[in-house]
């Protein structure tokens, strides 16, 4: 109805019909223009039905995947597990022993610098805490990479191709045959060799990949899983064989905790300083170490000490200002020095007879 006074805008008739319509939909009387309202209820159900298939259908092709992988997984643990399982086994009992309470320390007799130098070797560094159970030293051993140690320990045995390859960020980076080494290059593996490539390796056989293929959310991460498999099958798992093969030794130096704590990080956000992980601060605090040097083939164990580092890096040649990273970086390498040199020196002296040292019940034999 106009209001007195004032002129009513367009046809009468459109404008009560737009009153009409708006009363029917607050009293929701209304009914869609243009079709019948079962034609939308079921528009309605043949969509949610054909969700419903394509979610069954979705389901049984990821189910089907994954029992396809882990069929694959099932035929390479056939075949990798008499391998590497008893040498890794084997190899675990020796470090764990290095981890119990201290005994003297033993220089076997007839243990030679020249021999372990010239022998290939693995080596396995991590912190004396994590040598306490299976479950953590398999898990700390992803860590373990080569430093000042192996460094000065294998005077002259670094491989001059480790930095020269291309660059890489994770393994899959990496052609058949190389390993994405700890300086992000694409390299093949050199002496001594990481003992981290046997676990990696073996996560393939592990609870854990077990356990993520079977909770994997969609058709994508099984895929993704897939092509780890296949990266494993054909890089590391050739890689590892034939580095067990060539090993001799197994050289392990589990890091203590200092008394006093560990040094500050270096970390600094603001100023674009990296942090340092706490087994960077370890290596650059001043600690004690345990090392232990095993003889593969006999499973005889050839050193047990524990040395100090606490190296003193001094710069030679013209001074110049070097930042904070690259102070503690060169502080690490000196303490790992510190304990190669002490070994070094020890090997050097005359053997200490000492009472016979508890071979593990199984020697690791290679693959």
């Amino acid at each position: 109805m106009a209001i007195k006074g004032s002129r009513e805008r367009g046809l009468p008739s459109i404008n009560q019909a737009r009153v009409d319509r708006r009363r029917a939909l607050v009293a929701g009387r209304v009914r869609i223009q243009g079709g019948d309202s079962r034609f939308w209820v079921w528009t309605v159900v043949i969509f949610l039905a054909f969700g419903v298939v394509y979610w069954r259908f979705a389901e049984g092709q990821l189910r089907d995947s994954k029992s396809e992988l882990m069929a694959r997984q099932r035929a390479v643990a056939v075949g990798l597990n008499p391998k590497l399982e008893p040498y890794r086994d084997a190899t675990e009992k020796f470090v764990l022993s290095l981890g119990r309470p201290w005994m003297e320390d033993l220089v076997a007799p007839g243990a030679s610098l020249d021999v372990l130098q010239s022998g290939p070797a693995l080596y396995l560094r991590v912190r004396a805490d994590a040598a306490t159970s299976v479950k953590t030293l398999r898990k700390a051993a992803h860590y373990s990479l080569k430093d000042g140690f192996s460094a000065c320990f294998f005077v002259g045995r670094e491989n001059a191709q480790a930095t020269a390859g291309p660059k890489c960020e994770r393994p899959a980076d990496c052609a058949p045959g190389l390993l994405c080494n700890q300086w992000s290059v694409c390299a093949e593996p050199s002496d001594p060799f990481n003992f981290r490539l046997v676990y990696r390796t073996m996560r393939l056989l592990s609870p854990e990949w077990t356990d993520a293929v079977h909770t994997a959310p969609n058709e994508l991460a099984v895929r993704a899983m897939a092509r780890d498999v296949e990266k494993i099958i054909k890089g590391d798992v050739p890689l590892t064989v034939a580095v067990l093969k060539k090993a001799k030794f197994l050289i392990v130096v589990l890091d203590e905790e200092p008394q006093s704590g560990l040094l500050e990080g270096l970390g600094d956000p603001d100023a674009g300083v990296p942090d340092e992980s706490e087994q960077e601060r370890l290596h650059r605090t001043p600690h004690t170490a345990r090392i232990g040097i095993w003889e593969i083939a006999t499973g005889e164990q050839l050193v047990r000490m524990r040395a100090r580092a606490d190296g003193r890096f001094v710069p030679v040649g013209e001074r110049t200002k070097m930042d904070p990273v690259s102070v503690a970086a060169r502080q690490r390498q000196a303490n790992s020095c510190a304990i190669a040199t002490s070994v070094r020196d020890r090997l050097r002296r005359p053997a200490v007879t000492a009472d016979p040292v508890p071979v593990a019940e199984q020697t690791p034999s290679a693959p």
